[in-house]
Formats: structure tokens, C-alpha cells, sequence
């Protein structure tokens, strides 16, 4: 039935404001394909992020704003927090998640809500977004 999961969707008002965002802002390099108007698919860790707008062609009902959202691990929050930081980002303090894990969260150009993840016992060695 389900082979798998292709990817997560992300409804942005402005999908130049939103590949800007996600690409230039949380670092995500990897651009697989974009029509120029309705969506863009990005990478990430071997994930696929959809930013998408709305049109009459492919009506997605979703909206932009709080509700589900994507956690993106790291090795090394604090590190991350800070580079995000320089580029703008306006990230929460890290906190404690379950089982020793730490997170901290923040919002897209939209408002959707996204987070960084520190798996329990990872070393703060190396950044990674």
C-alpha cells in the first residue's frame, strides 16, 4: 500500500521569500526542482521539503502559519542557534526535549513553526542544519 514517505509540505505565501529563506537563511543547498510559480523542492538530509503555493492548477488547501511543522537535527545546537542568529534567525533557547534530547524552536517568513533537534548523547562538535 504506502511505500514510504516522499517528502514534507510546507505552505508559503511568497515562494521566493520562502527558497530565500530556506536556502539562504537555514543553509538548505540542495534545490531538486522548482515550476517558478506553485513549489519548490529542496533537500535535506535526504529529506524532501516542498515549499508550495496555492494555485487554480494545484489548489493544496494547506496554510501558512502555526500548526504541524519540521524539526531539522543538528549536532550541535547552541552552534547552530548561533549561526542562525547571525543570518537573522530568530531562535528560541534551547530547552530540554524528552529522553535528554534538546531543542529550540523558531518560525519561517510565514509563521510555520520549525525546530532545531539535538539527539540525546550527540557531542557538540560539528554544525549541521
Amino acid at each position: 500500500m504506502l511505500d514510504g514517505v516522499s517528502g514534507v509540505v510546507v505552505p508559503v505565501t511568497n515562494l521566493a521569500k520562502a527558497q530565500d529563506f530556506y536556502m539562504s537563511k537555514l543553509g538548505i543547498r540542495n534545490k531538486l526542482a522548482t515550476d517558478g510559480t506553485s513549489y519548490v523542492a529542496l533537500q535535506s538530509s535526504g529529506q524532501a521539503i516542498f515549499l508550495l503555493t496555492p494555485t487554480p492548477e494545484f489548489p493544496f488547501e494547506g496554510r501558512p502559519g502555526p500548526g504541524a511543522g519540521l524539526m531539522f537535527t543538528v549536532k550541535d545546537i547552541d552552534g547552530t542557534i548561533k549561526e542562525l542568529k547571525k543570518r537573522g534567525v530568530d531562535v528560541g533557547a534551547p530547552m530540554a526535549g524528552p529522553g535528554g534530547q534538546k531543542v529550540a524552536l523558531f518560525r519561517d517568513q510565514d509563521g510555520n513553526n520549525l525546530g532545531l533537534l539535538q539527539p540525546a548523547g550527540k557531542s557538540a562538535n560539528k554544525r549541521g542544519v
